[in-house]
């Protein structure tokens, strides 16, 4: 079972860390991923800062599974750029889903896929406004530098090895009181 964490970060700014967590085989780990995610307004478009592939976990034909999986879920629910190539699986690249309650699972692909993940919910940012705002802040420790500007309300992240991942988020009353619901703290 995943274990959490709290800490502050800066002024406005808190973080949950979520530890103890294998999305790649524990269906119990699974359920607990999707569930929490359920929780949130999947309604929103769910917006992804990507930067490498991967591949020192991953075996040959799991590589190519994911990636064939995830090439039709972008094709088919949103839209994904490589935006930039640093060397064949290490990239910079940027993506958004739509996602329901039938496709939620899809982010558990991207995450085991995936080795340096961000993401975030919203219903207010068109596809280039978010282009520019991840090549601008694209440096600046992934999409948190979204969160410091008050571009978003809350960033998912992955952690290294994909054995944890952080909740990011504005301390705001209403988003205080979500999050403490959500991961029942």
């Amino acid at each position: 079972m995943p274990e959490l964490y709290c800490t502050k970060i800066s002024e406005n700014i808190s973080r949950i860390m979520v530890t103890k967590l294998n999305l790649y085989d524990s269906a119990s780990d699974i359920q607990w991923f999707i569930n929490l995610i359920q929780k949130f307004d999947i309604s929103q478009t769910i917006y992804f800062m990507i930067h490498c592939i991967d591949d020192y976990f991953l075996e040959e034909y799991e590589l190519e599974s994911y990636k064939k999986k995830i090439d039709h879920y972008f094709n088919l629910y949103g839209r994904y750029e490589i935006i930039d190539y640093k060397r064949e699986n290490r990239f910079f690249a940027i993506g958004k889903l739509k996602l329901d309650n039938d496709n939620i699972h899809i982010l558990t692909d991207i995450y085991n896929y995936f080795d340096g993940v961000n993401f975030f919910l919203t219903h207010d940012l068109d596809w280039s406004s978010f282009r520019q705002l991840c090549i601008d802040h694209r440096n600046d420790k992934g999409l948190l530098g979204l969160l410091s500007k008050n571009i978003c309300s809350s960033v998912f992240l992955k952690g290294h090895d994909g054995d944890y991942f952080e909740f990011n988020y504005l301390e705001t009353e209403s988003l205080i009181a979500f999050t403490k619901q959500v991961f029942n703290l």
